[in-house]
């Protein structure tokens, strides 16, 4: 028998891995519970290891100079697909035969909400047929919280944050990071309808919000 794999999702600032690595502490407390990042390159092989060193390298390890733009979009699309597929039989399936619950800040679903957001009027048929060949998760949650006070949270804001590869609006930090997850948490939205996530007010302290997840989740 497997394990079941949750998946905590959100936009940028919302608390996904503060409230990931809570919610496996408290099921660790009657359960058997890892957290596993979603940059996590803890593979078995040393091999595998590097592999996916490089790929995590060029996906969240640029810098603010980097000229990420002159990726293209699909470019972009096939890598994080990529990457998914290696965490999911590197990492995920594995642990999901040796634990009760694997949990995970962010499963593909931020990812794939930014790429509609950027893409616009491109082929998004496309990028669903690639998607659903990776796992759902059994459980999916979404937290609810506003782009204003993600950015409050926040001590720093990246660039892709701010939809550096995507059409944003606003001239100030702030302005760019709410005009774009704004975009984004419209296209979660849409992804949480279809794909039937929980989806939880993020507003509350973090303990709050693990209390009402455990209920759910065992």
């Amino acid at each position: 028998m497997t394990g079941k794999f949750i998946v905590i999702e959100g936009i940028d600032g919302s608390g996904k891995t503060t409230i990931a690595n809570l919610l496996c502490d408290k099921l660790n407390q009657k359960f058997k519970a890892i957290y596993v990042s979603k940059k996590s390159i803890e593979a078995d092989s040393q091999y595998v290891k590097q592999f996916m060193k490089n790929i995590k390298k060029s996906l969240w390890e640029s810098s603010s100079t980097d000229p990420v733009s002159q990726i293209d979009e699909e470019s972009w699309l096939y890598l994080h697909i990529l990457w998914y597929h290696l965490l999911q039989k590197q990492i995920i399936e594995k642990k999901l035969m040796d634990y009760n619950y694997v949990v995970t800040d962010g499963w593909f679903y931020k990812f794939w909400a930014r790429h509609l957001t950027n893409m616009l009027n491109g082929d998004t048929d496309f990028s669903k047929g690639l998607i659903q060949r990776l796992m759902s998760g059994d459980e999916r949650i979404l937290l609810d919280v506003s782009p204003q006070e993600c950015f409050r949270r926040k001590q720093n804001v990246k660039p892709s944050e701010m939809g550096i590869h995507g059409v944003v609006s606003g001239k100030t930090n702030y302005e760019k990071f709410v005009s774009y997850q704004s975009n984004v948490q419209q296209k979660y939205y849409e992804i949480a309808d279809e794909y039937n996530f929980r989806r939880i007010d993020a507003s509350p302290p973090p303990e709050k919000i693990v209390d009402k997840l455990w209920r759910m989740v065992i």
